[in-house]
């Protein structure tokens, strides 16, 4: 007999980030977060291009970052906590994009963030302690996924030894601190 495959009633229950009790303000918090990363990464774009450095990304993924994203995120914060319940699918939507954006900034222009590839590990976790342990492990492999195309970056890969040590920390990450997830769930 095979076994059919997840219904959105079993993913619900496998993923829980939509049912925390306080799920509006983490994600009002959340928005904050991303358009405050978007807007200063924009400034430091506008400083480079001001000063005559050349800026990296492409143009749509600039696009992206410094007005697109930031935007939709004040709007998505407000709205939120404006109209709780609402919203329960973007939850998902932004825990798969945030690492996306973020791996995606160390490709398009790792000369200038390569140093966020911490920050990058940091907003992981803190998925996880926001929403459970399979929220951590969805963001983390979202993340780990992604960060193979760190390989198509002549930067990354002149740059082994950084490469090497946030792959890493990346496949660290549920070794250390998938049970002190479960713990402070648990309490």
């Amino acid at each position: 007999m095979t076994e059919s495959p997840p219904s959105p009633t079993n993913l619900e229950q496998i993923f829980a980030a939509h049912r925390a009790p306080d799920r509006e303000v983490q994600e009002a918090d959340r928005a904050l977060q991303r358009g405050v990363v978007c807007l200063a990464v924009a400034a430091v774009w506008i400083f480079q291009f001001l000063t005559g450095r050349p800026v990296h990304a492409d143009a749509w993924f600039i696009f992206v970052v410094a007005l697109l994203l930031p935007m939709i995120s004040l709007v998505y914060g407000r709205y939120v906590l404006a109209h709780p319940g609402w919203g329960r699918s973007f939850v998902y939507a932004f825990l798969v994009v945030d690492p996306l954006v973020l791996v995606g900034l160390l490709i398009q222009d790792p000369e200038t963030f390569a140093f966020l590839n911490p920050f990058l590990l940091v907003t992981v976790v803190r998925v996880g302690i926001r929403y459970g342990v399979s929220t951590f492990y969805l963001s983390w492999l979202v993340t780990l996924c992604a960060s193979a195309l760190l390989a198509s970056s002549a930067f990354w890969r002149h740059q082994t030894e950084l490469a090497f040590a946030f792959l890493l920390m990346l496949l660290c990450l549920p070794l250390f601190f998938s049970s002190l997830i479960r713990r402070i769930h648990n309490v």
